[in-house]
């Protein structure tokens, strides 16, 4: 599997070379285009079921990855994480989608190897017999080769909840490689 190629740190006075704008330039860029990692795990109505006891933060299940994209391969090797195996930024978006309960509140977060990432998403839920809650959440992380990423949900119904797997309605985590740098200026 490639790695994200290295960028040289050009200085005033360096000489322009053919080999260096090939490697710099031409394979970053392709690197880009043809080999950023990708993948998208969604929950399913036979393997995708979360329950999700009232209080608690839970990891959410999801069937295995419906799509891996370019070079990323068995990222989601287990049916609720996403193991980084090309270090970098990542654009990381998630949806939970609970069943339908109007009592309590609902909220959404992530993780990297059971550590909490800043922000947290969260919600009243809807009426019952209404639309189901639903809370999506984008964010940037940085991860390092081997960190594993989680969503979780967290309810506050009064007892055991189950996330929706409607058709349309399923939770899911999508995570796209951004740049091998750390993003932090």
């Amino acid at each position: 599997m490639p790695e994200a190629p290295f960028q040289k740190t050009w200085k005033v006075g360096d000489p322009v070379l053919a080999a260096d704008l090939n490697t710099n330039i031409r394979d970053g860029y392709l690197y880009q285009l043809q080999n950023r990692p990708a993948a998208r795990a969604v929950a399913t109505p036979t393997t995708g079921v979360t329950t999700a006891v009232t209080g608690t933060w839970t990891v959410i299940n999801f069937a295995l990855a419906d799509q891996t994209f370019d070079i990323v391969d068995n990222t989601f090797s287990i049916a609720n994480r996403f193991d980084c195996v090309v270090p970098g930024l990542y654009l990381v978006t998630g949806c939970v989608s609970w069943a339908n309960n109007a009592t309590g509140g609902r909220a959404i977060r992530f993780t990297i190897n059971g550590t909490a990432q800043i922000g947290i998403k969260s919600c009243q839920a809807t009426p019952a017999g209404g639309i189901p809650t639903a809370l999506t959440m984008t964010r940037l992380l940085y991860m390092t080769k081997a960190d594993i990423l989680r969503m979780e949900g967290f309810q506050t119904s009064g007892g055991n909840l189950n996330t929706n797997t409607a058709n349309g309605e399923c939770s899911s985590l999508q995570v796209l490689f951004v740049t091998s740098g750390t993003g932090i200026r």
